[in-house]
């Protein structure tokens, strides 16, 4: 896809993010996307030894719901400048789809295994889940309505991308409504569903969305994203559309 159609798009879902019934219509699209193993090396690039996030956007093609997934690093000004190094090169589209009959059964296996300090366990994650299913047109109206909006990106660890599976990330609400991605991988050998998890004590509660964006160290917790990663200059994607809907209107 050409970076001009991934700027408009991204744009298109920031200009609807003011419309109740839009967003619903939109978000009632599916509530999963999915990472192939093979496409893992274009999100991360060239970053291994970096500390490095995944930026989610969600984003409108032809009327269907995406998520255009680039790294950190890669989300700059300076990088999107370099016409030797394309920038499209980095940037994965993912197609939001809807539960399918077997992986709602890998879904509804999932068991909670208790979880230590900072983390969620498996059944938590499940209910953040069922939560997003049957109360987000409510959330989505009580956003509008009342605070910043809905979500205009996803900030995500990359430790949650270092699988050689597939990786499926859930739309979720966390029990203070707050919105959240459930990241799980599935193994391709025994089809088998599981919530990822790096040392067996549960899932780290790790992703963040934005709005709110953050000011310098703004987040405390030991898992959760820190330094400053949440603070908006460091969307290049997201100000840029932004900027230029503004100078329109």
């Amino acid at each position: 896809m050409k970076l001009e159609t991934i700027k408009a798009a991204i744009s298109e879902w920031y200009d609807l993010n003011d419309f109740v019934d839009e967003t619903q219509t939109l978000l009632n699209q599916g509530v999963i996307f999915k990472i192939d193993p093979k496409v893992k090396d274009v999100i991360l690039g060239t970053t291994e030894n970096l500390d490095v996030y995944i930026h989610a956007y969600p984003a409108i093609v032809e009327g269907k719901l995406k998520f255009i997934l680039i790294n950190s690093e890669m989300d700059k000004l300076e990088k999107f400048e370099d016409e030797k190094n394309p920038i499209t090169r980095y940037i994965y589209i993912a197609d939001v789809m809807g539960m399918d009959s077997q992986l709602a059964a890998e879904f509804l296996k999932l068991k909670s295994l208790g979880a230590a300090e900072d983390k969620i366990s498996p059944e938590e994650a499940k209910e953040r889940i069922l939560r997003w299913s049957l109360i987000k047109d409510e959330w989505i109206v009580n956003q509008i309505n009342n605070t910043e909006g809905v979500f205009e990106v996803f900030v995500i660890p990359d430790i949650d991308l270092k699988k050689d599976s597939d990786i499926y990330a859930f739309l979720a609400l966390t029990d203070k409504n707050t919105a959240d991605l459930i990241i799980m991988d599935k193994n391709k050998q025994t089809n088998e569903l599981k919530v990822i998890n790096p040392d067996d004590e549960g899932l780290y509660d790790v992703v963040v969305p934005c709005p709110p964006f953050g000011d310098g160290d703004d987040v405390t917790s030991s898992t959760k994203v820190t330094n400053g990663k949440t603070d908006r200059q460091n969307f290049f994607l997201l100000n840029y559309c932004t900027e230029q809907l503004n100078r329109l209107n």
